[in-house]
């Protein structure tokens, strides 16, 4: 009997650090334990690539479109995968949201269209990519059945109500006390509809805490977490579907759709470069006032600083640059006679991010010697 496969969905991960936009190995993805028990029931294929991943499903031999072999379309699938950082150094100098390290992740799910203009040639990114914004939703990872919810303020009486990610009602708690408390501790495990996914817990005094919950994720490395919805009309509360047109893997005569790879984008963050020139050779000819840095890309400017001394002189970027694998280079050249010295090297992720007063961003320090 013949046996055809195809692609059911892929997810692609890039990162600008990379001139092509490449992830290298240093981030990867793997199915979370339910997700794995669901590929296996189904007889789908994970493959890891070098930047993310490929699902392979059986299909119906020379069948256009392809025909599942086995009926999909009728359940509900949720594929959930976890992102870990197999290079933390390339995790490091990334633009990323502020979140507690080991205790938060950042989300993403195919709800959302993400395209951008023009749609019709756009990837299908799983977060927004406009200007200034950073990837993910940071939720705090609770893999505990102990979870403590903590109040903006104290109380004495509250109403805590859980929500699931359709914003529908998954449990009701009344808080009556004597004295005023700013935390109360929930045993999930007593609440019989909590299955591992996102929720919300949210307060009756204005406050709310988003957490995904999933105590088979203790002990792993993960710092996302990426649900893949096939449809959602089993659900939400009205049964309606969320997951845009062009995000569906599957069409609703159990053919594949032939979607575009789900993307993740990461950035690299900018620092602020600091050349930090010392003369190791007395009888070169070379004048440490007489030096300067340029930029080749006429991106930024450099400045010496001005307590330099005859060994030492520190030139420093008048704003952030973004960290890149290469790039057109700084040059080290002497005024006068105007002449160029030699190009300099760009930081790279392992160059070690430095926090210093009266600077924005973090700094990069390069030390040079001449």
């Amino acid at each position: 009997m013949k046996i055809s496969y195809q692609t059911l969905c892929r997810l692609k991960l890039q990162h600008s650090y990379y001139n092509d936009s490449r992830i290298d190995g240093g981030l990867r993805v793997w199915p979370t334990p339910a997700c794995q028990d669901i590929l296996e029931h189904h007889h789908i294929l994970f493959r890891q690539t070098e930047n993310g991943f490929s699902l392979f499903v059986k299909v119906v031999p020379e069948t256009t479109p392809a025909q599942l072999f086995q009926q999909l379309n009728s359940e509900t699938l949720k594929l959930s995968f976890w992102l870990e950082a197999s290079n933390p150094l390339l995790l490091n100098i990334s633009a990323l949201p502020a979140r507690h390290s080991g205790q938060d992740l950042l989300y993403f799910d195919n709800l959302t269209d993400h395209r951008i203009t023009p749609v019709a040639e756009s990837l299908l990114y799983l977060h927004d990519t406009s200007l200034n914004s950073k990837p993910g939703d940071v939720l705090r990872l609770v893999v505990n059945s102990v979870y403590t919810y903590r109040f903006t303020t104290p109380v004495t009486e509250a109403v805590l109500i859980l929500k699931d990610l359709f914003n529908k009602t998954v449990e009701t708690i009344t808080i009556n006390g004597s004295e005023p408390i700013s935390e109360y501790r929930i045993n999930l495990a007593d609440i019989q509809a909590m299955v591992p996914g996102r929720y919300t817990f949210m307060d009756d005094q204005g406050g709310s805490s988003d957490i995904y919950f999933y105590p088979e994720l203790m002990g792993k490395p993960v710092f996302g977490l990426v649900d893949l919805y096939n449809t959602t009309k089993n659900l939400t509360t009205d049964n309606s579907e969320q997951v845009p047109e062009a995000y569906h893997f599957l069409s609703l005569n159990n053919t594949l759709t032939q979607v575009s790879a789900y993307t993740l984008k990461f950035d690299s963050q900018e620092t602020t470069w600091r050349y930090i020139v010392t003369k190791k050779y007395a009888n070169n000819g070379i004048e440490l006032d007489q030096l300067t840095v340029k930029d080749s890309n006429s991106m930024v400017t450099f400045e010496p600083e001005p307590d330099a001394d005859d060994k030492h002189i520190i030139f420093t970027a008048q704003k952030g640059l973004a960290l890149k694998e290469t790039r057109k280079p700084i040059v080290l050249e002497q005024k006068s006679p105007s002449n160029k010295i030699r190009d300099l090297p760009n930081p790279t992720f392992s160059t070690a991010l430095q926090k210093f007063s009266g600077l924005t961003d973090f700094s990069s320090d390069i030390y040079i010697y001449v």
